[in-house]
């Protein structure tokens, strides 16, 4: 289905995308991964925090 879409549409359409679509999409994108890597080392953290034997 996608590709019959994607041919039915003029190629200019394909090539220009709204600008603020883009924009949308990267900081979409950028705070999932802020909050993947952020969760991701306080895991890591508490991990280190547990093995390490208190003296």
């Amino acid at each position: 289905m996608e590709s019959v879409d994607r041919l039915a549409l003029p190629s200019e359409d394909i090539t220009e995308v709204p600008v603020g679509l883009v924009n949308q999409m990267m900081e979409l994108i950028l705070g999932m991964q802020q909050e993947l890597t952020s969760s991701w080392t306080h895991r890591a953290f508490d991990d280190q925090r547990r093995r390490r034997p208190r003296r």
